[in-house]
């Protein structure tokens, strides 16, 4: 006889829940437990849940995420009171680690979470406002802490008012929407990066060889969750003091230099985001003694389809090998400049140097980009 009232238990527990989702407590429906009823019409009582498994709650994290998978367990602390069919809760919520994946999203997880919510249930319908007042997290191989989150639910849309993490030594913030009506469900958020260490977070992935900069971001993105390509929207990228040029893909763009070990330390551009695809056409990326222009896009199935100029100043030329120049044009004061191709994908890149058009039209753009042969390189204007 045990088992099977172990069993009920758990059932109607589950219809009296706390479910973290994605930086959101959901209340669903019919208070079970202890309190004073008066008349039928009213009842108070404290509700404590321990340890609850997602797993038992999968009817209703589908309702609103069809497509995620889940893992891990909740608590929660509420004060409820029913009323004439509605219910309010105010309460808290605890968790040691929950997983979320879907079918072509990159794993997230979160951890040491804590939070509060207040929620009101009407007509079985949820409105629901809280805080998440720590946590630590994953994504994908992105690591961040200090998780402080401001977020509302009503009518199946998550509005994320604020949600900060510190990530690499700087910051990440985030705000927007999530529309769980659609299916799959819709999201508009723009998202900000201050003074991330890129060296702290390329330690954390185990790169043998550290990366060195500082990363900033602004981005605006919608799209359908866990299908990227219909991902649209912009960004604009900034790296500044950095040593880029240990970055794998742009490590052998520079063997393409007609300069033999150039530098390179900061990067700017601007990103349109449509179908998957990043389009730009301003990449920048500079050092002391050289420049690369890029225009083109690279797509998230890692697709890429660029054209790149190579600009080095006559300083740096000297005593460069003559054949480091094959292919390139030499203008009037010395610079030079060689222009490439760049296909295939990020993980089997394709190079192609291509032939340069009329020698009067780049002496100009290098006469422009060199100030007249000086040594010093000019820095882009950088927003």
């Amino acid at each position: 006889m045990d088992k099977p009232r172990k069993r009920e238990s758990k059932i109607k527990t589950g219809k009296i829940f706390a479910l973290f989702v994605l930086f959101f407590i959901l209340l669903e429906t019919g208070p079970v437990g202890g309190g004073k009823v008066s008349g039928g019409e009213l009842a108070n009582f404290h509700l404590t849940l321990k340890d609850i498994n997602l797993a038992n709650l999968d009817s209703i994290i589908e309702k609103y995420a069809p497509q995620m998978k889940y893992d891990g367990e909740i608590s929660l602390e509420s004060d409820v009171k029913v009323e004439k069919g509605i219910v309010i809760a105010d309460g808290n919520f605890s968790s040691p680690n929950i997983s979320f994946s879907g079918s072509s999203s990159i794993p997230f997880s979160l951890s040491d979470l804590t939070g509060d919510f207040e929620a009101k249930l009407t007509d079985g319908e949820p409105v629901i406002t809280g805080k998440i007042k720590s946590g630590n997290g994953q994504w994908g191989r992105l690591y961040f802490r200090d998780l402080d989150a401001v977020y509302s639910l009503s009518q199946k849309k998550l509005h994320i008012n604020k949600c900060e993490v510190t990530l690499g030594e700087g910051i990440v913030s985030i705000n927007g929407t999530i529309d769980f009506v659609k299916s799959p469900p819709f999201f508009d958020i723009k998202l900000t990066a201050e003074g991330l260490n890129i060296r702290r977070i390329s330690e954390e992935w185990g790169n043998p060889k550290p990366i060195s900069g500082i990363l900033f971001s602004d981005a605006s993105l919608s799209g359908e969750w866990a299908r990227p390509t219909t991902y649209s929207g912009e960004a604009q990228v900034k790296i500044e003091k950095g040593d880029i040029g240990k970055i794998g893909l742009i490590g052998r763009l520079i063997t393409f230099s007609p300069i033999g070990e150039p530098s390179l330390s900061d990067m700017v551009g601007d990103f349109n985001i449509s179908e998957g695809y990043a389009y730009t056409e301003n990449l920048v990326l500079t050092g002391p003694s050289m420049k690369i222009t890029a225009k083109g896009n690279i797509g998230w199935n890692k697709k890429l389809d660029f054209v790149l100029n190579f600009y080095a100043s006559s300083e740096a030329l000297k005593g460069t090998p003559i054949t480091k120049m094959l292919g390139a044009i030499v203008d009037n004061f010395g610079n030079i400049l060689r222009r490439v191709k760049l296909t295939g994908t990020i993980d089997n890149p394709s190079f192609t140097v291509v032939p340069l058009g009329i020698v009067g039209t780049i002496t100009e753009g290098l006469e422009k980009s060199f100030n007249r042969g000086s040594a010093e390189m000019n820095t882009p204007n950088q927003k």
